[in-house]
């Protein structure tokens, strides 16, 4: 998902679907699970283009929506 205020500062989000192939997370900061897992897989794109050529600051957090057949801990 990603996350970003349009031109007028209203909320607007896109959604899409993409597939993780390896999930690697360094839980030796002593983070729970769920920190861990946002210093990660969110990310800041300084220059998100709109659909109206408008480019704004929006933040990608990936997420699992979908349990795999094998999810190893």
């Amino acid at each position: 998902m990603i996350k970003f205020s349009d031109k007028e500062g209203k909320p607007g989000q896109k959604v899409g679907n993409d597939t993780f192939s390896d999930i690697l997370l360094n839980v030796s900061s002593g983070k729970d699970f769920y920190a861990v897992w946002d210093s990660e897989y969110t990310n800041i794109i300084e220059n998100f283009a709109l659909e109206d050529n408008v480019h704004v600051r929006a933040e990608k957090i990936d997420w699992i929506q979908e349990l795999p057949s094998v999810l190893t801990f």
